[in-house]
């Protein structure tokens, strides 16, 4: 091998395009080039043969087993945004409890005051007070 030898990385995108690739001279005048070139051929095609299959087989199943935990808590997140909501509902309307744990309405209280007013015989000059 020669300090003009192509690298493993170059060597490898001539196998992933030959056509494409800058190093058919090279390979044809080196014969280490070549070598390491087959030895790069036959291990890519082990791979292909004995450990992508195993591993692919393995990945699908797991994922076999996997996809009725996925369905199991697929709703975990839907109920966490209704307690949430739920929540803030609950917080809204007790921050408008009056003192007898009924809601209490702004308007009605308003009414309310004035009612008592004027049955209380103060008329309509107590309304300002």
């Amino acid at each position: 091998m020669t300090p003009s030898c192509p690298s493993d990385l170059a060597l490898e995108a001539h196998l992933l395009e030959p056509a494409a690739s800058a190093l058919g001279t090279h390979l044809s005048s080196c014969a280490d080039c070549a070598a390491r070139l087959a030895a790069m051929e036959r291990q890519g095609e082990d791979f292909r043969r004995f450990v992508y299959p195993a591993t692919v087989a393995r990945i699908e199943e797991a994922a076999r087993h996997r996809g009725w935990r996925l369905w199991v808590l697929a709703p975990v997140p839907v109920f966490a945004a209704a307690a949430l909501a739920g929540d803030f509902a609950r917080q809204a309307v007790v921050g408008q409890l009056g003192e007898d744990g009924f809601l209490v309405d702004e308007a009605a209280l308003g009414l309310n005051r004035l009612h008592q007013i004027l049955h209380a015989g103060a008329g309509w000059d107590a309304v300002g007070a």
